[in-house]
């Protein structure tokens, strides 16, 4: 996605403030410590993941870049009023600091999204020399775990899968059939919905009830069985009120 100046120097300031390069001891990993996300190009990763995420996210992600090169909003959360991406590192952190503690709930989902889109995009294998570097120094091999070659599936494809799975689900709990092999939804299931009604579920029962019956009519000349006999005692012509354990 295409940011403006601001936007790409906030952004910038940002990624580095939460993976900065670190001095490191003799025993320590190089690649852990002194490579910051401007080195592996964090920035420019999440640019680009903005085009994938949800307008509304997008929008106020961007928002949030804007007003941390606000001096008037960053004099209210630093001693410095001047944009974010000219203070030094430790005032950085202790804007950040106070955003993830800020009392504005608004404050505190921006920072946790941007936290976030930063430390993903930072430890996310993407083959270049930088992420195999980082990933080998936390112990992560790349080879076990290979990329996936599947062709993607466009997000609104999966919506429309989704919404026809939705209208079908609730066409059998509120649309009465005339199958004989329609499977007959519980007043169970139904009532666990979230627009659980059981009144569909009856409709239906009914609905099977009454085709039943009228198949049952004409398969024995509309004559009622007696009780204590079979069905299909009747159909072979044995004597009303056969007993059941004899007609079998």
């Amino acid at each position: 996605m295409k940011l403006t100046k601001s936007e790409t120097d906030a952004l910038e300031a940002l990624c580095d403030t939460f993976v900065p390069s670190l001095a490191f001891e003799p025993d320590e990993d190089p690649a852990l410590f002194s490579m910051s996300a401007r080195d592996m190009g964090v920035a420019q990763k999440v640019a680009e993941a903005l085009d994938r995420i949800d307008s509304g996210k997008r929008s106020a992600f961007r928002l949030f870049l804007a007003m941390l090169e606000n001096p008037v909003f960053i004099v209210s959360v630093s001693a410095k009023a001047m944009p974010f991406s000219r203070l030094p590192l430790p005032a950085r952190e202790r804007v950040l600091l106070r955003l993830a503690k800020s009392a504005l709930p608004q404050l505190r989902t921006a920072y946790q999204g941007a936290r976030s889109l930063v430390m993903l995009h930072t430890y996310a294998a993407d083959g270049t020399p930088e992420s195999d570097a980082l990933l080998r120094s936390i112990g992560y091999d790349a080879n076990l775990n290979p990329k996936a070659t599947a062709p993607r599936i466009p997000v609104a494809r999966v919506s429309d899968v989704a919404a026809r799975i939705s209208s079908f689900s609730r066409r059998a709990t509120f649309i009465p059939s005339g199958s004989f092999h329609a499977f007959s939804v519980t007043s169970r299931y139904a009532s666990s919905s979230d627009i659980g009604s059981t009144s569909g579920v009856i409709e239906r029962k009914i609905a099977k009830t009454c085709c039943e019956t009228v198949r049952y009519l004409l398969k024995s000349g509309w004559t009622m069985t007696s009780e204590g006999q079979s069905r299909t005692a009747r159909d072979i012509g044995i004597a009303d009120r056969t007993p059941n354990v004899r007609a079998s």
